[in-house]
């Protein structure tokens, strides 16, 4: 929270090589897949959820090197974001 979606990023990946980061624009927020399932600070988000906000899977090392993308204080979950 407060801007720290991808240092969460980085920590999933310490614990599971299996993590990946994905990004949304229309968000302005890093999650991470692991094994098929999505999370951020607040737990596993809805798949539909992911598809709805254009979700993409970043592999760009100059884009991961210096990401550090502020999370919107006040994100909306009427679309069920969360499992």
């Amino acid at each position: 929270m407060e801007g720290s979606c991808f240092r969460l990023y980085c920590m999933l990946r310490e614990i599971s090589e299996n993590a990946k980061p994905y990004y949304s624009e229309l968000d302005g927020h890093w999650i991470t897949e692991i094994d098929n399932k999505f999370y951020d600070i607040n737990g596993e988000i809805n798949k539909d959820y992911v598809e709805f906000k254009n979700y993409k899977h970043i592999t760009n090392e100059t884009i991961l090197k210096s990401a550090y993308i502020p999370t919107y204080k006040r994100q909306c979950t009427s679309y069920n974001k969360y499992n």
